[in-house]
């Protein structure tokens, strides 16, 4: 079989299956097993194709067309300019949360450039950054890639209460270099030494209503880990503890800033005032111009 014709084939199995951009679909499933860039793929369409590798495509495609994941199927997931291993009982990472990343950075500068929150530490001291909720750890590790390139010094941990995500977190510090100076722990948001203070708590925690759950799109609520989508009744269960919890973790003057629906910057925003701690931080807009990050600065 020649590569466009597999390329039309597979591409008819997932428009059948109802998948958006069924083309561009199939042709990322091609790539995968030809081990080719997309450009190369599309520049050799009379390419003969190996049956095996006809037989693995086809095989990924009935599971695409059964709404798996694309990134469970790869095995890995594009996020904020680096790559990520994942799969089955995590999280994939959403573009969206590239504006929790970004947001980050700025306030982490900001701390490193008038120095750390805690005015007791040495200037050159790396700054205390805690990723709570981490699944893949894409947030905490992209944070800390781009602050290292940068010059900032990073003590980085990660946090998850599921095993499964924690161990895609632990391959993920090890691809991307950060295994020997970072801490991942096994746990409930926090780590469990209490005299750790820090300067910068980044989460992107369940928030999504769990009555709301059955009607997302299948390859969510059919396949992605219902306890890092569930957030209560209301979808502010953590999100109400981590702005509760945080503020006697924070060093004085340190940040937290928090991943939420597009719906809830309201609600999260009075959950840090009522706090009594912080200095509001105003929302942050995701690409697609909707309220997705808040925060607050611990006084």
């Amino acid at each position: 079989m020649l590569l466009r014709q597999l390329h039309q084939e597979i591409a008819g199995i997932l428009k059948d299956a109802g998948i958006g951009e069924p083309r561009r679909e199939a042709a990322l499933l091609l790539a995968h097993f030809l081990d080719l860039p997309l450009a190369a793929l599309y520049a050799r369409p009379e390419q003969p194709v190996d049956s095996e590798v006809v037989r693995c495509v086809s095989l990924a495609a009935a599971r695409r067309a059964d709404h798996v994941p694309m990134a469970y199927i790869l095995g890995e997931t594009g996020f904020a300019g680096l790559t990520f291993a994942v799969g089955p009982g995590v999280l994939v990472p959403r573009p969206d949360s590239e504006i929790l990343v970004e947001t980050a950075f700025q306030i982490a500068a900001s701390i490193r450039r008038t120095g750390c929150a805690d005015a007791e530490r040495p200037a050159a001291a790396p700054l205390m950054i805690l990723d709570a909720c981490a699944g893949t750890g894409c947030v905490g590790i992209s944070l800390a890639v781009r602050l290292r390139q940068a010059g900032y010094p990073v003590s980085l941990w990660l946090t998850d209460i599921d095993p499964q995500a924690a161990a895609y977190a632990r391959r993920n510090l090890v691809r991307h270099g950060l295994n020997a100076a970072a801490t991942l722990e096994i746990a409930d948001l926090w780590p469990q030494d209490r005299r750790l203070g820090w300067d910068l708590v980044v989460a992107n925690p369940p928030y999504i209503r769990q009555s709301l759950i059955p009607e997302l799109m299948p390859e969510v609520s059919r396949y992605e880990p219902p306890a890092a989508l569930d957030g209560g009744p209301d979808g502010l269960d953590v999100l109400r503890r981590l702005t509760h919890e945080a503020a006697d973790r924070l060093n004085p003057g340190g940040c937290l800033l928090l991943e939420h629906g597009y719906d809830q910057a309201k609600s999260v925003a009075a959950l840090i005032l009522a706090a009594g701690r912080y200095d509001l931080i105003p929302a942050v807009r995701d690409y697609g111009g909707r309220p997705r990050v808040s925060g607050g600065w611990r006084k």
